[in-house]
């Protein structure tokens, strides 16, 4: 019961304590005229949705669904899970999280144009990763995002540009991986940042369709634990998410655009392999 219905809280969190309403990104304004800096430094603490903690040290937000109970209410509930996220998040420093995931995304990031020095009217990019701790098959799953802000302040554009990492860690592993195992992770991690950043600039030439087919989907890239309470559950390989646009598939990956709070990990637009959607329908 208790995992099921953190996860539920997460998702209802998406348009209320999160304090933002849903939305799907938008292309990137300026197109290919946009200046990118990237910005150093750890993710914006708003970013880390209700129940995620920050690991200590690293750019990585992790989320795990234990703590919360059906009787605590979604608030209370959404504290315990944070709480033992935080214990997590101080459990996991060592490790695959020593990866340099700032360096990994600004080598990839400088093939795109992105500088590393402030500059006026710039579109700034802030690479971060997502972790979720699987219980529905005991792995750990990670995504690379760039949140990117255009200049204008409070009503400037926001997108987010998320590639889903190929291999998930099984639990055996995340605490005491060998050194061949993290240069395993740092070689999917690079992967990925290279999917982002050839979204990113796919979506400034005008390359990624603005629309597309409205449909559920299914993934545990997305959700990975199972939902309800009281008994009634639903897996998390029969769990599909609405709000979800295909805007492209081909060469055995698939581009989603979500329709979601800003401050949640389902927000803006994914790229993974079609093989990690179980349900598209």
């Amino acid at each position: 019961m208790k995992a099921a219905f953190v996860a539920a809280c997460l998702l209802a969190a998406s348009g209320t304590a999160a304090f933002a309403r849903d939305q799907y990104a938008t292309p990137l304004p300026a197109g290919a005229q946009a200046t990118l800096v990237v910005e150093p430094g750890p993710p914006n603490p708003k970013y880390a949705g209700p129940g995620m903690a920050l690991v200590p040290g690293t750019s990585f937000l992790i989320f795990q669904a234990k703590g919360g109970n059906i009787f605590l209410g979604a608030i209370l509930g959404q504290m315990r899970v944070k709480a033992k996220s935080k214990d997590l998040a101080n459990k996991s420093v060592a490790g695959y999280l020593e990866v340099d995931l700032p360096a990994i995304a600004a080598t990839s990031l400088a093939a795109a144009g992105a500088s590393a020095e402030a500059k006026d009217g710039a579109y700034t990019i802030k690479p971060f990763g997502f972790i979720q701790q699987c219980d529905e098959d005991e792995m750990y799953r990670v995504s690379i995002a760039y949140d990117v802000k255009g200049p204008g302040g409070k009503s400037a554009w926001h997108g987010r540009y998320v590639a889903h990492l190929t291999n998930p860690i099984p639990y055996a592993h995340f605490h005491a991986p060998t050194d061949a195992l993290i240069a395993e992770f740092a070689a999917d991690l690079t992967r990925a940042a290279d999917m982002a950043t050839q979204l990113l600039q796919r979506d400034m030439r005008g390359e990624v369709p603005v629309t597309g087919r409205d449909v559920k989907v299914g993934s545990l890239n997305f959700i990975c634990n199972k939902m309800g309470a009281m008994g009634m559950y639903t897996s998390a390989k029969e769990f599909q998410l609405g709000k979800t646009r295909v805007l492209e598939e081909r060469d055995g990956n698939i581009v989603l655009s979500m329709g979601y709070n800003p401050n949640m990990m389902l927000y803006g637009l994914h790229t993974m392999a079609r093989s990690q959607v179980h349900k598209l329908d």
